[in-house]
């Protein structure tokens, strides 16, 4: 039987009867134990022995004698096979990620002779033994694999696994038990890989790593990926020395890490940024980015990479073409931007990067001719409880309230606000309101004059133009035509949620015709706006009357 259905068949087998968290961790416990107990590898680790023993106490004796029966079958390569498959069922290749991406990472680190191997936060060793599989079917030689993790059991496992797969050859082998963020460990290697927690965020003030920069310290409020990235750099050497880290995009445009972002340009480190598809890995929809180091680079390479993937199946992660993404990512055709260009730009992931924004005729900078400011920092859930049906002079706005680019005055829900301070965010008549956290921009025109007050709830931004150079129709125009739809791309931040920042937007370009002709074009605008929702109301008549057509119909027939 082939090894892939000897995993299915002993997976099925375990299914419901071994949490499957200890699933892994029962495998490879019972891999080293019986090679151990058979002489396959020599076994000096007895704390390793011990480990594992008290692991395979906790699983039933017939699964033991069941893997037993099919160890005594199976080579020595074929048991090694067995373990591996485990690790990609669960934990492919870095905590449920996908093993198609460890090609992609592998080849991105131009695996040769002599290199020696680092894993920042190794789990099981998915990555070190994965990447010395693909070596090993090309016939390289790595010197040593490495790796740190935090986690206990996690590390005792990765210890039997890298045994189990390096004892017959000459590489070299090290799984330090340390805390990745704040001990020292005495490695150094040519050849790295990090991929930071998703999520993970750091608490406390008291940290603050004096980074490879030393002008640059970084704390708590930093990307926690950035630290993970310092640390993995700190002890790359060589000339031939090669990293990549697999990031969310907040890396690439949080303000508060700008300044590591333009030394790591300045220092020529970063090769490359490689935006991957959603979906990519496993239980998530992050989206995820492949930034590659290596040393002395002039220009950055920037690529997105979603035009070189399979389309998502049912429960099964999205794959990408490695050769393709590969040839194309070192091809003559790839975009590169030098470290003037890069630096000049907040946000660095490709698909926003790499935007082509043609410079409007007559164009000015919008603060030039409006006041942008953002709305309150209160959002809904804090007005809950100021929430009345009474009339109070106070009306609330949030970005559900903005449908088709209009807003109903008739239908905002008053509030008992008490706060004068909130008197600055009320609305005035022709302010231009663009929502600045939200899945999509949307952007409306205070078109009535407001008998209340108006508070906008957090997350937008209100533009005042100045009448006598800006009509604000004629700027909603602009921002939901294509030039200004790829201008708010170039200033927005997040995946899923949209954030934009007032100050970015102020700093746009925006066109300024002649004040008479803004106002032609915003009445001709206007009437189109009209008619648009004079037809959707009669759509929705009409779907009215066809979804009550048979009780009409029969009513009539039966009267």
């Amino acid at each position: 039987m082939e090894n892939k259905n000897l995993v299915w068949e002993f997976a099925n087998k375990v299914r419901g009867r071994v949490p499957e968290e200890m699933v892994v961790e029962f495998v490879i416990s019972f891999a080293y134990d019986y090679c151990n107990s058979n002489d396959l590898i020599p076994g000096n680790e007895t704390e390793l022995l011990n480990i594992a023993g008290e692991s395979l106490e906790r699983i039933p004796s017939d699964l033991k004698f069941d893997l037993e029966n099919m160890f005594l079958d199976l080579s020595f390569d074929e048991i090694k096979g067995f373990v591996s498959s485990f690790l990609f069922i669960k934990q492919r290749f870095m905590d449920n990620s996908n093993d198609n991406l460890l090609a992609l990472a592998s080849e991105l680190l131009k695996l040769s002779n002599g290199d020696s191997l680092f894993d920042l936060g190794s789990g099981l060793g998915g990555f070190l033994i994965g990447t010395l599989n693909l070596a090993q079917e090309r016939s390289i030689e790595l010197s040593a694999l490495y790796g740190v993790e935090i986690n206990y059991n996690q590390h005792a496992l990765s210890k039997m696994v890298l045994e189990i797969f390096t004892f017959d050859s000459s590489v070299k082998s090290k799984i330090n038990y340390a805390n990745i963020l704040t001990d020292k460990y005495e490695l150094t290697y040519n050849k790295g890989f990090v991929y930071p927690p998703l999520g993970m965020k750091l608490m406390g003030n008291d940290l603050n790593y004096i980074s490879i920069f030393k002008n640059i310290v970084l704390s708590t409020r930093n990307s926690v990926e950035w630290i993970f990235i310092d640390k993995l750099l700190n002890n790359l050497k060589g000339d031939d020395a090669r990293a990549v880290a697999l990031v969310t995009g907040r890396t690439l445009f949080s303000a508060v890490d700008r300044d590591y972002r333009n030394e790591i340009l300045k220092s020529g480190m970063l090769e490359g940024i490689i935006e991957l598809p959603q979906g990519i890995v496993d239980n998530t929809s992050i989206k995820l980015f492949l930034l590659i180091f290596s040393k002395n680079n002039k220009k950055v390479r920037l690529f997105d990479a979603s035009m070189f993937s399979s389309k998502r199946k049912f429960n099964e992660p999205i794959k990408v073409d490695v050769k393709q993404i590969i040839d194309f990512y070192y091809g003559k055709d790839v975009a590169k931007k030098d470290i003037s260009e890069l630096t000049d730009l907040s946000n660095w992931i490709p698909s926003t990067a790499l935007l082509t924004i043609d410079s409007p005729k007559n164009g000015v900078k919008l603060s030039e001719v409006a006041h942008v400011f953002t709305g309150s920092q209160y959002t809904v859930r804090n007005f809950q409880e100021a929430l009345t049906d009474k009339k109070t002079g106070y009306k609330l706005l949030t970005s559900s309230d903005i449908q088709d680019g209009l807003i109903d005055a008739s239908n905002l829900q008053s509030i008992d606000n008490k706060d004068s301070k909130l008197d600055k965010f009320a609305l005035e008549y022709e302010d231009v309101i663009i929502t600045s956290k939200s899945s999509k921009v949307k952007i409306a025109v205070i078109d009535f004059e407001p008998k209340d007050k108006i508070i906008v709830t957090g997350g937008m931004i209100i533009v005042r133009v100045d009448k006598s150079k800006l009509n604000p129709t004629f700027l909603k125009v602009f921002l939901e035509s294509d030039q200004g739809q790829l201008l708010l791309k170039s200033i927005q931040k997040g995946i899923a949620i949209i954030t934009i920042n007032a100050t970015e937007l102020s700093n746009i370009i925006i066109p300024l015709p002649q004040l008479d002709v803004q106002y032609t074009l915003a009445k001709k605008y206007n009437r189109k706006l009209s008619s648009l929702m004079a037809l959707k109301a009669e759509i929705l008549k009409i779907e009215d009357e066809i979804k009550n057509f048979y009780y009409e119909e029969i009513e009539e027939v039966l009267s």
